[in-house]
């Protein structure tokens, strides 16, 4: 008797040919830690704490109150003499503004932006306790003449009690509910937001390195910003430079997306940054030809 013989299926499927078109999908265990972007995220954190470290070291009594910076002098005394305005009118009428350096005899020839003092003033008013605050102030009436004093005219009533304030912020920043707009005190809270910005200017450096080339470059620019030692010794100052270069960055940043990118929104972010940084120097106005340049490549 034959037996037909059939045969054997093969239990599994051949397998089938390996498609070379497929991309390959890198698993995160190909990837080096040091180049995963969380560890970069890490490292930059890590990088502002030793920055936030050495900057607010001895912030507001390093120099016990000599005010050694012939400039930091003239930024405090301003700071302390200008006011804030009632309201949009009496910002913008130069002559009488209560915000305006020029406006009084102390400071007529003050070629500064108004940037810095303002937000110095606007965040110890913040800070300070009505209480803290007089009442009552002299208003303005016009400019002082060429050499004389300020014309100061009736008494108001104080519009900087009308500002709001930053109550739970005030057990840290002012514990004792002292007048931080006084003289002794309003460079505090200048070296303070100097600090804030020069911590933004090394975000910013790290950001545009990385842009132009990767996270590795960024982090180590962003160190090397840390440990500076000029960059560290201005953000205990209340000067200028900090704030203009912080602004000057983020014009370059934005300069370096637009070139990239040339998205609507690149336009207005270097616009703002010009403009930001002529509000602390009207030098900066060259920064005018960067946004030209960026322009014309992109």
């Amino acid at each position: 008797m034959d037996i037909e013989q059939t045969p054997l299926q093969p239990t599994n499927p051949p397998a089938q040919p390996y498609n070379r078109t497929e991309p390959v999908v890198a698993t995160s265990a190909a990837q080096p830690w040091w180049r995963a972007a969380w560890f970069a995220r890490v490292a930059l954190v890590l990088i502002l704490l030793i920055a936030a470290y050495f900057r607010t070291l001895s912030l507001t009594t390093w120099d016990a109150g000599t005010g050694q910076h012939p400039d930091e002098r003239f930024f405090r005394m301003v700071a302390s003499n200008v006011r804030l305005p009632a309201g949009l009118g009496e910002y913008f009428d130069t002559a009488r503004s209560p915000l305006n350096p020029r406006a009084y005899e102390q400071s007529p020839l003050y070629v500064y932006g108004l940037f810095p003092v303002t937000l110095t003033r606007l965040t110890a008013v913040m800070l300070t306790p009505n209480e803290a605050l007089p009442e009552r102030v002299p208003s303005i009436t016009g400019p002082p003449p060429q050499g004389g004093s300020t014309q100061f005219g009736p008494e108001v009533a104080n519009p900087e009690r009308a500002i709001p304030k930053l109550t739970p912020l005030m057990p840290l920043f002012n514990p004792q509910g002292e007048n931080l707009t006084s003289y002794e005190n309003v460079v505090k809270v200048g070296r303070s937001l100097a600090v804030i910005f020069d911590l933004g200017a090394i975000l910013l450096i790290y950001m545009l390195a990385r842009r132009l080339f990767d996270r590795r470059v960024g982090l180590l620019a962003a160190l090397l910003s840390a440990l500076t030692v000029m960059q560290i010794q201005q953000s205990h100052f209340f000067v200028d430079p900090i704030f203009s270069t912080f602004f000057c960055l983020m014009a370059l940043y934005w300069a370096v997306r637009l070139v990239q990118h040339g998205a609507w929104w690149n336009f207005i972010g270097l616009g703002f940054s010009i403009g930001m940084a002529m509000a602390n120097r009207i030098t900066l106005a060259t920064l005018g030809l960067v946004a030209i340049g960026a322009a014309l490549l992109w």
